[in-house]
């Protein structure tokens, strides 16, 4: 049992956003979008600035679809292209981030972002209702659940004019972004925007902004979960024991498993594994599946909606002992490649964002979606961050000329050639 259990770190960590929504299920939209609410503090924790969105007791199935559709996807392919390594994704915060970017797309542009989403039968304005529904269902899920979600979007200074104001609009009104104008020219721009994502990430999130932020880019739309909760019966630290882990790649290394008997939740046969391990109130849970015979890789490679559904399904109160790795790590990733696959290639070449701006619309372009995660599992609870970056630039406009680099300069007359003067400026100090 020890060694089959190689598993169950990569693949607890990738389902622990996902499994949330698989408990909300589906119904009626919300109307009205999210609100703003003042900043608390959280006793023990750094500050988060928390948002209150209108609850909605589940999700419309179009929508709950989609998002499972999508969610799985996303994973599946995160998976196949880091394998053998910890993959650890928030689908809700790629998929919040890359709807506001949605809200900007037009023609066949938008067209290919709803195939990557799984919502070309979701219409726009559903899908950000919903959306704010979907909000308020995981902000509001447990009072002992802390889920705080954040949205942000920052245009370059002296273009802010030319964004369209229904764009903008539709994005706070629905996911209660806050829109900044920055001097994205300035070193310390990606500074102001990483302490956004710190401040609304408990501190886990930390450079999700590489400095300098490139001429060319005129907006980041920017999404931040963070999720804490205690289990709903702790693991007794003094069961806690030492233990092997037996990695993919077949060797073992030395782990912590947190072990208890009591109400374990779960299923085996000779082909898969599976617990399900609830926070709080229990609305909330953990859900480990664990592939007895068949590499991890073929498992995710084959998983579906319906298939995790029905193995979920299949778990039920057992005299078994449960023993979980303790584990806590960080994942990043470049969305690009993935994202193209799943049916948005035009979105990051020759786009037409022309919903976000009717000036550049034809001239802007998606240059990078990054994602950056954390976990941290042990006796007493879960704690997960991860923020989704959408990078816009544009072509075909020169925004900016900076000689930050050593460069070759020189003085001429224009009607001889004659230079006067020529040199280098390696370092201007």
């Amino acid at each position: 049992m020890m060694k089959s259990l190689k598993a169950f770190a990569l693949f607890v960590a990738a389902l622990l956003v996902v499994m949330p929504l698989a408990a909300c299920g589906g119904t009626p939209a919300p109307s009205g979008g999210p609100s703003a609410s003042p900043a608390t503090g959280d006793e023990g924790d750094v500050s988060i600035l928390p948002v209150s969105f209108k609850a909605a007791d589940s999700l419309k199935p179009g929508v709950g679809n989609a998002l499972a559709g999508f969610s799985l996807d996303l994973f599946r392919r995160m998976a196949a292209a880091d394998a053998g390594k910890n993959v650890f994704v928030s689908p809700v915060s790629v998929w919040l981030a890359l709807c506001m970017t949605y809200n900007g797309a037009a023609g066949s542009t938008a067209m290919g972002m709803a195939e990557a989403l799984h919502a070309l039968d979701v219409p726009i304005g559903d899908l950000n209702a919903d959306n704010a529904g979907l909000m308020g269902v995981l902000t509001a899920a447990d009072p002992d659940v802390k889920i705080a979600i954040a949205n942000s979007i920052w245009m370059r200074k002296e273009l802010d004019s030319k964004f369209n104001k229904s764009f903008l609009d539709l994005n706070k009104q629905f996911y209660a972004a806050e829109v900044r104008a920055l001097d994205f020219a300035d070193s310390g721009a990606a500074g102001v925007i990483n302490q956004w994502v710190e401040q609304n990430t408990n501190g886990n999130i930390k450079d999700l902004i590489e400095p300098p932020i490139h001429p060319d880019t005129v907006m980041f739309l920017i999404n931040a979960v963070h999720f804490k909760a205690p289990w709903k019966q702790a693991f007794d630290a003094k069961k806690t024991r030492d233990g092997q882990f037996t990695a993919s790649d077949g060797n073992t290394v030395q782990v912590k498993y947190m072990t208890k008997d009591e109400d374990s939740v779960g299923y085996a046969d000779e082909n898969l594994a599976a617990a399900r391990i609830p926070y709080a109130s229990g609305r909330l849970e953990m859900v480990a599946v664990m592939p007895q015979k068949q590499a991890l890789k073929e498992f995710v490679s084959s998983l579906t909606p319906e298939s995790l559904q029905a193995i979920i399904g299949k778990c039920e109160k057992t005299g078994m002992e449960l023993a979980l790795p303790k584990f806590k790590l960080e994942y990043e990733a470049e969305l690009n490649d993935v994202l193209k696959a799943m049916g948005m290639e035009e979105a990051f070449g020759d786009a037409d964002f022309s919903n976000m701006s009717t000036e550049m619309g034809k001239e802007l372009f998606i240059s990078k979606v990054r994602h950056k995660s954390f976990i941290e599992v042990n006796e007493e609870g879960t704690e997960a961050s991860a923020a989704t970056s959408v990078e816009m630039r544009v072509t075909g406009m020169m925004l900016s000329l900076t000689f930050d680099k050593p460069f070759v300069y020189l003085i001429r007359d224009t009607r001889t050639g004659a230079i006067l003067f020529i040199g280098t400026l390696e370092n201007p100090a």
